[in-house]
């Protein structure tokens, strides 16, 4: 497939799949015919040539999803956890790296991809917490620390007290 160039599935079933350029009247196109008992295609026509111009392309690229700009994202948020990227910056960047152009939701969609694949979702990060409670007694002799789920088992608060800031006096 042409870079820059923007596509879209005319007919797709498990017994005919068509893509077609997004320029109308442009002979550039993709078919396939789904192979009995398989979920396999076979191509049935290709035709690889665009007659569109380069120029025809739409400010909101339809193949530029979520995940495409979200690793792009990944990258510049790898080395510096602590900035905040803000959608505007991503739309920006984006829009200079690349030769398209991203609506804010696009961006703001690929934010949400980045963040969930750097971080996992909350879930995974309550069950991390007991982990992560047995280390940090195990690291700083003295600390105390307390989950506290309730009756459906879910988590209602956490409580830590650092060995450095814990006097054996006041529990006593």
């Amino acid at each position: 497939m042409e870079q820059d160039k923007q596509y879209k599935t005319t007919r797709s079933s498990k017994e005919w799949f068509e893509v077609v350029c997004l320029v109308e009247n442009c002979s550039w196109m993709v078919r396939a015919r789904g192979i009995k008992s398989t979920t396999a295609f076979q191509f049935i026509k290709v035709v690889d040539q665009h007659t569109c111009c380069a120029t025809n392309l739409e400010s909101n690229h339809r193949q530029s999803k979520k995940k495409v700009p979200g690793h792009f994202i990944i990258e510049v948020l790898v080395g510096d956890y602590n900035r905040v990227y803000r959608v505007n910056e991503i739309v920006r960047d984006i829009n200079s790296k690349f030769p398209i152009n991203i609506s804010y939701q696009q961006a703001w969609r690929a934010k949400q991809y980045a963040l969930l694949m750097l971080r996992g979702t909350k879930e995974d990060s309550f069950t991390k917490l007991p982990a992560y409670l047995h280390n940090l007694v195990k690291r700083n002799p003295g600390t105390i620390t307390q989950i506290r789920t309730n009756d459906d088992d879910r988590f209602e608060f956490v409580y830590i007290a650092l060995g450095c800031s814990v006097s054996s006096d006041n529990f006593l």
